[in-house]
């Protein structure tokens, strides 16, 4: 099985140009913030975790309020999967302590910093409190990156919300597009999608690379993986099974601020709907076979990690 869907993430690889493709929007921009390109496309690894973690508690041990916040959960990613909107929801709860700003970005970005420095980003007093944040990027780190993580706390609890590969690279590029100032109506379909398919879309959907990175040092039971569709759909039993999977109580969440926050889905569905009226009349529908094409190989790659994952 293993080796079946080693190969499998062996066929979503990216064939080679002989012009190496953008990391990131069209030519004669900087790459999109946090443009890293994770090593999941480049690194095989198996997805049978290890096993130290099957014997993890259920409630993390409390802390005393002077000392550093020690963190014990990470929302790893996907990029644009509702992970603004989770941490929403984990505002509110009396037993989550979250970092001040929603994206650290200690593991990717900052990590030449100290862990005194990381554990300064979040409250003082943590006493009882399970402690993290949310930085989706984490999901394409490299290997060695994961490493550094589990050296950290290797009781570190990881969250993933997964989406269609190819909503998610349109929801990126089309954000993209607005904070860069970029016009989607300028730009020929090829140009469209030379974007949605360069290197840096395709590792922010590479689920399956990014599970296996992780399982390298990290058990199953350590990993929750949701879906995007449930924020909408079933949003309050989804985040009652967050909860228990961090081993806090169960909030009961207005409805009210589910549907606020869903509206936005965390200010996503805001940027969204200002940059699709600017994008030319059927441009995703012309784009829709050659990107169901292309994304294909990902497509089943990691359909084929969360058989894997979710097998016991």
């Amino acid at each position: 099985m293993i080796d079946s869907l080693q190969t499998e993430v062996e066929r979503a690889k990216p064939k080679k140009k002989n012009k190496r493709r953008r990391l990131s929007g069209p030519s004669s921009s900087k790459p999109p913030p946090a443009a890293e390109v994770g090593a999941s496309h480049f690194e095989q690894h198996s997805l049978e975790g290890p096993s130290s973690g099957d014997d993890m508690p259920s409630h993390h041990p409390p802390q005393h309020p002077s000392s550093p916040a020690k963190v014990n959960f990470l929302v790893i990613g996907m990029q644009k999967a509702g992970t603004s909107w989770i941490y929403k929801m984990f505002e509110d709860h009396p037993s989550i302590a979250l970092s001040k700003e929603k994206e650290v970005h200690y593991w990717d970005m900052h990590f030449k910093k100290d862990d005194s420095w990381y554990e300064s980003q979040f409250p003082d007093d943590t006493q009882g409190k399970v402690v993290g944040e949310v930085t989706p990027d984490y999901l394409s780190m490299w290997m060695e990156k994961v490493g550094k993580i589990h050296s950290y706390n290797p009781k570190m609890k990881l969250i993933v919300i997964v989406r269609d590969e190819i909503d998610r690279a349109w929801s990126a590029f089309l954000m993209w597009c607005r904070i860069e100032g970029k016009d989607v109506t300028a730009m020929s379909e090829d140009e469209v999608f030379e974007s949605l398919t360069n290197e840096y879309y395709q590792s922010r959907s590479d689920l399956a690379g990014g599970l296996q990175n992780y399982l390298q040092k990290f058990s199953k039971k350590q990993i929750f993986v949701a879906d995007f569709k449930d924020v909408s759909r079933r949003p309050q039993e989804l985040m009652n099974e967050v909860f228990q999977f961090l081993g806090v109580p169960e909030l009961a969440i207005q409805e009210e601020k589910l549907s606020k926050n869903y509206q936005i889905t965390t200010d996503r569905t805001a940027v969204l709907e200002n940059v699709r009226h600017t994008a030319p009349e059927g441009l995703k529908e012309k784009l829709a076979s050659r990107l169901k094409a292309f994304y294909k190989p990902i497509v089943k790659a990691n359909k084929a990690a969360l058989k894997s994952f979710r097998e016991v």
